[in-house]
């Protein structure tokens, strides 16, 4: 089990922060995790990539495209990386995105899983635009927060997160489609996408987001590799009163939440 949580500073958000996120729908938060945190969680990081971890689950993918020659692999996705590595769970960054959570959305947040995405250098794949509500059950309505944490500096031309401020208002779920390649889903109609905020971060730093809210990360563009860590809290969904409609969701082909 990791020992340096009691390295890592309690983080709460002050009340301009939390009216911050609501109104815009992200939050960018400059440290979640310590330098000596970040250390050990970037070996356990690397060696669950290295090692391909949960591919015989088929927890472990190439977001970027289905079909690769033998051994080749442009932009690695592990889902459910805590559950493959339970010393993940027993970090400072989760204590802080426990807490930060249940300020957002109450005492009663859960942790619903999350992943890790790693952008070796130079790395041409990228996370199309889109929301994770296109995942959701279409019936439901969700008050999710993602946590999307940097484990090294990680610069615009790194492959960041980039949101469209104020687009999760109303809850709305724009169209969404299945690419011809790669996995996943993407904003159908782009014209939506305007007024785009980077979020660059140092080691440790964390962007929240909101579950309706569109994003979008770019290709790695430099020559030092992107490790980004999810994880994603909530409450318990409820019951719409009118379900939507979701056409994307009838396809056969998988697809997992990006980031």
């Amino acid at each position: 089990m990791l020992a340096v949580r009691s390295t890592v500073q309690p983080a709460t958000l002050q009340e301009h922060e939390i009216q911050t996120f609501f109104a815009q729908g992200y939050l960018v938060v400059a440290q979640l995790s310590s330098p000596e945190e970040l250390g050990v969680i970037r070996t356990i990081y690397d060696q669950l990539f290295e090692e391909r971890a949960g591919r015989a689950e088929g927890l472990y993918s190439d977001v970027a495209a289905e079909e690769l020659p033998e051994g080749t692999v442009v932009f690695p996705k592990i889902h459910q990386i805590y559950r493959l590595s339970p010393q993940l769970v027993a970090t400072g960054f989760m204590a802080n995105a426990r807490t930060i959570a249940g300020q957002l959305f109450g005492g009663h947040v859960e942790f619903l899983g999350g992943r890790g995405m790693l952008k070796p250098p130079f790395c041409p794949g990228e996370t199309s635009w889109h929301q994770d509500a296109a995942y959701h059950r279409p019936d439901l309505f969700y008050r999710n927060v993602n946590f999307w944490l940097a484990l090294q500096d990680s610069p615009v031309q790194s492959g960041v997160m980039q949101f469209v401020p104020r687009s999760h208002r109303g809850s709305a779920v724009h169209e969404h489609r299945r690419p011809d390649h790669g996995h996943g889903l993407e904003l159908a109609d782009l014209s939506t996408v305007s007024q785009v905020v980077p979020c660059p971060l140092p080691a440790g730093g964390a962007t929240l987001h909101h579950s309706y809210l569109l994003h979008h990360t770019a290709p790695n563009r430099t020559r030092c590799p992107r490790r980004a860590l999810i994880a994603i809290f909530g409450l318990p969904p409820t019951q719409r009163s009118e379900p939507l409609r979701f056409p994307w969701q009838s396809s056969s082909r998988p697809g997992q939440p990006g980031e």
